[in-house]
């Protein structure tokens, strides 16, 4: 079959589209992890670690797994690894909203639906031309744009940041309204709704191309030399030390995104304005994606200069959080630091892979990402939870 180079035009338009949806949809499952958070510490009345454990897995594992699914992506295609996580995930916060033990919750939330995010956001990367995400629709993005890459991207991406702003306060009002069941059948409901948009991504050229239609060798050969190449990348300097900038990064972020709502709440705040500091995040979220993407579409942007910059705001203002958390002004204006700071890091990711290995490698190298950034997020929410009841136990003797 002769393939058409439908880059940049036609279709992949509406590609950008379901990978918007796709980034929309999964907004309040990365960034409003806080609601989750305290519906879990509220319903088993358990450690603060352990209800840690299950969301950190919940937006952990997605990265974690990362090469897996960058070689099912290779293997098969991102429509059908999106459809089929929609599904997964959608049945493991349902079957959460039947039990009643915390430890089956963690592999029910935390790792039925994390390994299956995996998949999802992988998806998404595909749809923009290659690379997390993300969030969740940046791989698909690099492989149906050349020459607005970055821009689609940044559209693409900037769903994150509208879903935490729409579907924070309502997934908190259905919480209030229905209780812990009823938050995780309706978190079950928006999870399900990828499967249309996953019915949009059409395979593209690049995405064709790029695929070994001989699959020489079977299907565990061709598995197994994708996984051991997504390992050989980290040879390159320069890929091994963006994958441990984002080790770094997701370490602290993930930290803010399962616990801010619970230092708010510390400090007086209600469950209802808690979850609107998430939507001014999410709104923040949104719009500096855009304006990243719109800006690295220039020749004269520095992508590596403007990505390392958002780490070191957020990272300062992190580091200042107990001068100002205690005033609501404070409040606000770290929600907006987070939002914007947070995710607009990931709108490069996309083009500086590219850059530095290639797009024939663009899926594996964004797996390796995800992997790396992984790691802090898992770690991160989880280590953080345990220091906090050492110190509490420390202060009561």
């Amino acid at each position: 079959m002769t393939l058409v180079n439908n880059t940049d035009k036609g279709w992949s338009w509406v590609v950008m589209v379901g990978s918007f949806g796709a980034h929309l949809l999964q907004g309040f499952f990365l960034n409003g992890t806080g609601v989750l958070q305290v519906a879990l510490l509220e319903e088993y009345e358990d450690a603060v670690w352990k209800t840690s454990l299950a969301t950190s897995l919940f937006v952990g594992l997605y990265q974690l797994l990362g090469p897996l699914a960058g070689m099912v992506i290779n293997r098969w295609s991102c429509r059908v690894a999106l459809i089929l996580g929609s599904v997964l995930m959608t049945a493991g916060i349902v079957i959460a909203a039947f039990l009643d033990n915390l430890e089956l919750t963690i592999i029910s939330i935390g790792v039925i639906c994390g390994i299956v995010l995996t998949f999802d956001i992988l998806f998404a990367f595909w749809r923009i031309g290659g690379g997390l995400s993300g969030t969740t629709s940046e791989v698909i993005i690099g492989f149906n744009f050349v020459k607005y890459r970055n821009l689609a991207c940044g559209l693409a991406v900037s769903g994150v940041g509208i879903g935490t702003l729409i579907f924070t306060p309502l997934m908190q009002l259905a919480k209030d309204t229905y209780g812990y069941a009823g938050l995780c059948l309706m978190c079950g409901g928006l999870a399900l709704q990828q499967t249309i948009c996953g019915a949009l991504t059409r395979p593209s050229y690049l995405e064709e191309k790029s695929k070994d239609h001989e699959n020489k060798g079977g299907i565990v050969r061709k598995a197994l030399s994708d996984f051991l190449q997504s390992f050989r990348l980290l040879r390159q300097f320069s890929f091994a030390c963006l994958c441990s900038s984002l080790t770094a990064f997701s370490f602290g972020v993930f930290i803010m995104n399962v616990h801010f709502t619970s230092l708010v709440l510390e400090q007086g705040t209600t469950k209802t304005t808690a979850a609107y500091y998430l939507s001014i995040a999410g709104a923040c979220n949104a719009a500096s994606r855009i304006l990243v993407g719109i800006a690295a579409n220039s020749d004269n942007m520095n992508e590596l200069l403007l990505y390392s910059g958002c780490f070191s705001i957020l990272g300062t203002s992190s580091l200042l959080i107990p001068l100002y958390i205690n005033y609501v002004p404070g409040q606000i204006a770290f929600a907006v630091i987070l939002g914007t700071y947070s995710g607009s890091c990931y709108t490069l990711l996309n083009s500086i892979i590219v850059k530095l290995v290639g797009i024939e490698n663009l899926a594996l190298a964004y797996g390796m990402e995800l992997f790396a950034g992984g790691v802090g997020g898992v770690l991160g929410p989880v280590i953080s939870g345990m220091c906090l009841l050492l110190l509490i136990s420390s202060l009561n003797r």
